[in-house]
């Protein structure tokens, strides 16, 4: 239990009243009379500071609770935010797991596709492998997004 200053004093008062009370010759009424009514103000003085003690500790733990309420909110609020984030992420990475995937499709097509003559070939303005220079650069593109965000965010899938 924690004292405060008065509380600390009134206790030291007391033990010492209480400690020497036994060696001091006895008195008459009036004056063991005013004795008792000194100690019942002692009492009533502790019981006051004791009060006040409490109500200020009840206080504190109200303003406590309250931010722990605020607190707990607020880490709801962020852990909404961040799975709301993830998921948008993860979407993501899916789509461009699919446009990979169908961009390696079109690649493999396009490699077993073999022209029926060099002037078809000349006229459709492709390469040997039937790429247009637009095709390879949003394969690539796309193959590199894909990669960095699985090293980033799955870097167990690698």
């Amino acid at each position: 239990m924690k004292f405060s200053n008065v509380n600390k004093f009134i206790f030291v008062f007391l033990s010492v009243s209480a400690y020497f009370s036994p060696f001091l010759p006895p008195s008459d009424p009036a004056t063991e009379l005013r004795l008792a009514r000194e100690k019942l103000q002692q009492l009533d003085a502790l019981l006051s500071a004791q009060r006040q003690e409490n109500e200020r500790l009840k206080r504190v733990n109200r303003e406590l609770e309250e931010k722990a309420e605020g607190s707990e909110l607020q880490i709801n609020t962020i852990s909404r935010e961040y799975r709301s984030v993830l998921e948008g992420k993860e979407k993501q990475v899916n789509t461009l797991k699919h446009q990979n995937q169908e961009l390696l499709e079109h690649q493999a097509r396009a490699a077993s596709f073999t022209p029926a003559s060099p002037s078809s070939q000349a006229f459709s303005g492709r390469d040997n492998d039937g790429w247009d220079s637009l095709s390879k650069f949003t394969f690539f593109c796309l193959n590199f997004h894909v990669e960095q965000f699985c090293c980033h965010h799955y870097p167990e899938s690698l």
